[in-house]
């Protein structure tokens, strides 16, 4: 009787173990399905804004210039 009832528990543990995977699977392909999403729509709001747009909005940042020296420090200021 304890061996019948071992093999129902390890059954109903697999079926759970099967059902978690399959959840998380669904929920994988939920977030792929949303990260393209995201990527497609920035992918056509940069098309419609343009590259002058994207580096004058970089240019506005005032990012540090760098004269060409090898020595990644010079950049500090």
């Amino acid at each position: 009787m304890a061996n019948e009832s071992f093999k129902i528990n390890f059954i109903n543990s697999l079926a759970m173990a099967r059902n978690q995977c399959q959840t998380m699977e669904e929920t994988v392909t939920g977030l792929t399905q949303a990260l393209h999403n995201v990527v497609h729509a920035g992918a056509q709001a940069g098309a419609q804004n343009g590259v002058g747009d994207l580096h004058r909005n970089f240019r506005s940042l005032n990012p540090p210039r760098f004269s060409g020296y090898p020595d990644p420090d010079e950049v500090e200021n």
